[in-house]
């Protein structure tokens, strides 16, 4: 286990970190396999050694072949300590996310538990408001249309006789755009676009089971 601390000096390794040393002595097989060849082609001139010369070169081959098993075994040992890093960061990294979500679940479940009716209630509150603010846009709405509708038969019925003008209703009094406002490029919207009433397709709903019916009333 001594070349494992050499290369990571002692620390735990990371699937990064055997990768990294994988291709650092992948890179070395070549050279290996170099030496080999050279080792076998100096024993081809066996003939005009001397004793010392060929068990020289006898030791280099050994020597060379010894080195690339060695670091072929040494690949496939760290390829097994990568497949097991690779689990151990998988499981890791399970863990962490489980953490985070029970993490996150306890502060989803303390925020409904400490801030959830407190809005309720600022949300019931307004809504009765609004409701109320609605229900008298819509009772100007209902008193304009029905008076000029009594205009209209009057103007029907005696159309000779001295009658008031049509009452002119908030959406044309004081929603209509002004064009002159408007930038003159801007042909996508339609010039004196009247805006709908605050009201239109108003729903509040009771935010409890047990809260008072919003607008609109008596539906």
């Amino acid at each position: 286990m001594s070349f494992l601390n050499d290369l990571f000096d002692g620390k735990t390794p990371t699937v990064a970190m055997v990768a990294a040393a994988i291709a650092d002595l992948e890179a070395q097989l070549p050279a290996a396999s170099t030496r080999i060849v050279n080792a076998r082609e100096a024993l081809g001139n066996v003939a005009y050694m001397s004793d010392d010369e060929h068990a020289a070169a006898d030791a280099e081959l050994a020597a060379a072949l010894r080195a690339e098993v060695r670091l072929r075994a040494q690949i496939g040992h760290l390829e097994t300590l990568r497949e097991h890093a690779t689990k151990e960061e998988a499981t890791a990294q399970a863990r962490a996310i489980a953490e985070a979500l029970r993490a996150r679940a306890a502060a989803a479940q303390k925020r409904v538990d400490t801030e959830h009716m407190p809005l309720i209630e600022r949300y019931e509150a307004k809504a009765e408001e609004i409701a109320e603010i609605a229900a008298a846009l819509q009772a100007i709405e209902t008193e304009v249309v029905e008076a000029n509708e009594a205009i209209e038969r009057a103007r029907k019925n005696d159309p000779a006789g001295s009658h008031p003008e049509l009452v002119i209703d908030s959406t044309a009094r004081f929603r209509t755009e002004d064009d002159s406002a408007r930038e003159p490029k801007d042909w996508r919207r339609p010039r004196g676009r009247t805006l709908p009433l605050p009201t239109y397709g108003l729903r509040l709903p009771p935010a409890r089971l047990d809260a008072p019916h919003f607008w609109p009333r008596g539906q």
